[in-house]
């Protein structure tokens, strides 16, 4: 059994349109949209944005995105296929987390990062 939830849920318990998501956000519906469906990636900024909108955290938006990218795609292509496809795209939601964790270890210890 899938316990992620997808920004489309997320919207839906909210009763919020795509069009009242991106605004809310500072997107366009369609930019917003290719979000949803798994068809753009985006920024640390918006998962923020989203985070704040929604009342979850960041990390369990992405974590719940790779989830349901694994299980949707899972459903139609081979391990192979799958991780030939979307490694890029994991790794810069990888590479996005490490950089706001060490920002934020920055500000633990003090230090303003540039």
């Amino acid at each position: 059994m899938y316990t992620f939830i997808t920004l489309k849920q997320l919207r839906e318990l909210r009763n919020y349109t795509q069009k009242e998501v991106a605004t809310k956000i500072g997107l366009t519906q369609s930019a917003y949209s290719k979000i949803e469906n798994f068809d753009s990636q985006t920024n640390m900024e918006n998962y923020n944005k989203l985070a704040v909108l929604f009342d979850v955290e960041v990390d369990q938006i992405i974590t719940n995105r790779i989830q349901a990218l694994i299980h949707i795609k899972s459903a139609t292509t081979t391990r192979d296929q799958f991780i030939e496809k979307n490694a890029p795209m994991v790794g810069e939601i990888i590479k996005t987390i490490k950089e706001q964790e060490f920002k934020l270890n920055m500000l633990l210890q003090g230090i303003r990062p540039a």
